[in-house]
């Protein structure tokens, strides 16, 4: 299905004043190049569609196929002996056109000139000098990627031929348009287009990724559109809540797979930490040297998938890091989140291994709840705060049991240390009352006794500091 361009209007417009200059008589070369999933397809048959209803005859071939009988068939011209070399489908038409000058204005749209024989990029320097030199209706309209781009199977790009063929297109002062990333508005407009509906924020942030190619958006958006669902009180395309569904992930981490192993070893374990991470903290989970990851880590940032600030390593898009993260199974996923807590904590990194720590926890990992508990009893003696925004989570998400209250305790005492002693009591009872080992509930009675002299029932603490003693366990 053919979109509606969009967010090329301006380039639109220079197409429509060459056209209607060519059907005048002023015919000239058009060279649009873009890369992969620029459009430069969709902006060739767009030329032939306003080059169609202002009555051109249209010659539409890929350059790598000229010798197909279709791409000269408007002209009522035969196609060549089979497998000629001396007597290009181009070269045909060259001489048609300079000995039988058109009086009806004609186009000939060549797609990827970058693979076209050297026969080809010959005949086509020879009819950008004869469309500067002669007044013909005649407008060529040419598309390229920029470095030649993959040639096809069993067939070598003459690279030489289209740099000649670029010298003397700039020398013939032929019109060259550059196909950049479309603005979000216009993704959002091609988006609507391809889902039926305006995408809401999440499948905006994933038609984000696409970095403004309209190719890679109608694939983003035409894969999520198999599996959006209504959105309640609003008409905008959404996916259901949850992990992305394997086609749509598959299709979102496709331009990864041209990555080395390292990289994209590298970039699962980045994703899994979080959408940034430190070097330190990056060498430190893969078990390697800074310096040994200096060429995959330069490698990410070469695609555009990871962006270097000062200090850490960011996925440019929080979509991406998601399907990236989603993509390694959850039990690995954890595992590598508590083998980094365990080697922060190590190291002293107290904060960093909480946070680690205590994602392990809720995926599931068990064996780090212990070290959980050892680091933010560590952690409780001087950042508070940091206990209660990374551990308190974790701990109230864990199953009643001896575990969950030890996990309790930093917790409780960082509450009570930051002045929140109505919530630190509310805890600290209800561990106690789920089953807890012994030196752990005169921990959380100790607490609880402290809250209750702070806020003012010294009798009650006291006898409840007596119970603690009485008790030498």
């Amino acid at each position: 299905m053919v979109h509606a361009l969009r967010g090329r209007d301006t380039l639109r417009g220079q197409l429509v004043r060459a056209l209607t200059e060519a059907a005048g008589g002023r015919g000239r070369v058009v060279l649009v190049e873009g890369g992969p999933g620029s459009g430069r397809s969709r902006m060739l048959a767009e030329t032939e569609l306003l080059a169609s209803v202002r009555g051109f005859t249209v010659c539409r071939a890929a350059a790598d196929h000229l010798g197909h009988p279709g791409f000269l068939a408007p002209l009522r011209l035969l196609p060549g002996p089979q497998g000629s070399e001396d007597d290009s489908a181009l070269a045909r038409l060259l001489r048609h056109i300079a000995e039988r000058p058109p009086t009806a204005p004609l186009l000939v749209a060549l797609d990827d000139v970058q693979w076209a024989s050297p026969q080809a990029l010959e005949a086509l320097r020879d009819l950008s000098a004869l469309l500067t030199t002669c007044s013909l209706p005649v407008l060529v309209i040419l598309t390229r990627a920029p470095g030649g781009g993959p040639a096809p199977a069993g067939e070598d790009t003459d690279t030489s031929g289209v740099s000649r063929l670029l010298a003397a297109l700039t020398a013939d002062a032929a019109l060259r348009m550059e196909l950049g990333p479309l603005p979000a508005d216009a993704v959002a407009e091609l988006a609507t287009d391809v889902l039926g509906a305006p995408p809401d924020e999440r499948l905006t942030a994933l038609c984000a990724v696409a970095d403004g190619l309209p190719g890679r958006v109608v694939e983003l958006a035409g894969t999520a559109a198999e599996f959006t669902v209504p959105a309640a009180g609003a008409p905008t395309a959404t996916l259901p809540p949850g992990p992305l569904p394997d086609r749509l992930r598959e299709a979102l981490l496709r331009p990864l797979r041209g990555l080395s192993p390292e990289a994209g070893t590298l970039l699962d374990v980045t994703a899994v930490l979080g959408r940034s991470v430190t070097p330190v903290d990056l060498a430190l989970a893969l078990e390697r040297t800074a310096r040994d990851l200096m060429t995959p880590v330069q490698e990410c940032v070469a695609a555009g998938v990871l962006v270097s600030t000062e200090h850490r390593l960011v996925f440019r898009h929080a979509a991406l890091r998601r399907a990236v993260a989603e993509a390694v199974p959850p039990p690995v996923r954890t595992a590598l989140r508590r083998e980094l807590g365990e080697r922060l904590a190590a190291t002293g990194d107290f904060t960093g291994a909480a946070g680690h720590l205590a994602a392990a926890a809720a995926g599931g990992e068990s064996g780090a709840l212990c070290e959980l508990e050892r680091t933010a009893r560590r952690l409780a003696l001087q950042h508070p705060a940091t206990v209660i925004d990374l551990v308190a989570p974790a701990a109230e998400r864990q199953p009643a049991g001896p575990e969950r209250a030890g996990l309790l305790v930093p917790v409780v005492s960082s509450l009570v240390a930051t002045g929140r002693a109505g919530r630190a009591a509310a805890l600290a009872r209800t561990a106690l009352d789920s089953g807890v080992r012994p030196g752990t509930a005169a921990e959380l009675l100790a607490h609880l006794a402290e809250i209750e002299l702070i806020t003012g029932a010294p009798r009650p603490a006291c006898d409840r500091a007596d119970t603690v003693l009485a008790d030498p366990t």
